[in-house]
């Protein structure tokens, strides 16, 4: 039985984590969820001892700071990559919400990937963060805390290089990648049709738009793919592959699974879903401070390792609203790629090369020193 003594120093312990996981949390829902006063807030959680509870009660409170009107739902939820659908329950809470803010296990986080979600964003007015810093080590580092005008300033910079481009994805495993890009709107730097950010720094966020937290990453459906892919990671395994799995592409679709254990695991995934095969994202991270090391110990590189600026991923199966329906949906990647668009180097061997760009630098030291934000945490 604890003492008086002991049980105040837990009771100090946790508070003290609260107020040291603060931060983090404040800058997901003010800065990045951009949550204001009158609108409706729904927390969903899906109780997985995954998920530190200190890091939701610090969420809660952030929430609560904002005003806005918040509600809290705690289900099993659907596998989204698998297909599943949403419960009538679950559909009902998120309808009636303006912003929806899920903190799942991290191998369940990617709720985009279902159609039922991309679905909701669009019918109800919707847009959706989900919450990828789900342990206080997480909640507290360099990475939470990056300020949302840098993020989103690389984040838009990088997305005004999609313009009709064509991509070539190499890599020293053998990929050999070629894809032609649909193109982004061109306009104001500062804004896009997914996020604008005003002269004071004040994030805004419409409905209909969906984002990690934190974030790191430009992702799209190519208008076409063709050649040889090699994943050194892949979802629902941690750490590297025993073996790298190489893919060949064609036309979109994957022809050859190549590899050991994991591609034919893989290899059977696609083959048990409608449509699993076909190339559906092309995505590279933008973020230098997500932490590898913690990264590596996950089954969900989705998650944590493919916001890392420099790494890059793909995934088979389903894009809501473009390629072909499929209720699946599987991403694996590497970290060490050359991206060249156009005659543009993006990434060289692993190194994101926007972090040395002079307007990107000069923003970051309205922050302090640039190299905080802007070199790799490992």
């Amino acid at each position: 039985m604890p003492t008086p003594s002991s049980a105040n120093r837990s009771a100090k312990n946790k508070a003290m984590e609260i107020v040291d996981l603060m931060p983090g949390a404040r800058n997901c829902v003010n800065g990045y969820c951009a949550i204001q006063p009158d609108e409706r807030v729904l927390l969903w959680l899906d109780g997985s001892d995954t998920v530190g509870p200190a890091v939701v009660n610090a969420l809660v409170k952030a929430i609560d700071e904002t005003g806005a009107p918040l509600s809290v739902l705690r289900t099993k939820a659907p596998i989204f990559r698998y297909g599943e659908r949403l419960s009538p329950v679950e559909e009902g809470a998120i309808s009636n919400a303006n912003v929806l803010m899920h903190v799942f296990d991290l191998e369940n986080a990617a709720s985009v990937d279902n159609a039922d979600i991309y679905r909701c964003m669009w019918e109800h007015e919707l847009r959706v963060t989900s919450v990828i810093a789900t342990t206080p080590r997480i909640m507290t580092s360099d990475w939470a805390h990056y300020p949302p005008e840098l993020h989103y300033y690389m984040w838009i910079k990088s997305a005004r290089l999609l313009c009709e481009t064509e991509a070539h994805l190499t890599d020293d495993l053998g990929t050999d990648l070629r894809m032609k890009l649909f193109p982004w709107p061109k306009g104001d730097p500062f804004s896009s049709s997914w996020a604008s950010v005003d002269k004071k720094a004040k994030v805004h966020r419409p409905a209909g738009t969906w984002e990690f937290f934190p974030g790191g990453t430009i992702a799209l459906c190519p208008q076409a793919v063709e050649g040889t892919l090699v994943f050194e990671l892949l979802e629902g395994f941690a750490g590297y592959l025993s073996e790298p799995i190489r893919l060949t592409i064609k036309d979109h679709w994957v022809t050859k699974v190549e590899g050991g254990t994991e591609a034919k695991w893989l290899k059977e995934r696609m083959r048990r879903y409608n449509n699993g095969s076909y190339f559906c994202e092309f995505a590279w991270g933008i973020n230098p401070r997500s932490p590898l090391q913690e990264g590596l110990k996950v089954k969900a590189p989705d998650s944590l390792l493919f916001r890392r600026a420099g790494s890059f991923h793909c995934a088979v199966g389903l894009w809501p609203g473009m390629g072909v329906p499929s209720p699946f949906h599987w991403d694996g990647g590497g970290l060490k790629p050359t991206l060249t668009l156009g005659k543009k180097t993006v990434i060289d061997r692993g190194y994101f090369t926007m972090l040395d760009d002079p307007d990107v630098r000069e923003l970051a030291s309205k922050y302090g020193n640039p190299e905080e934000f802007l070199s790799y945490e490992s």
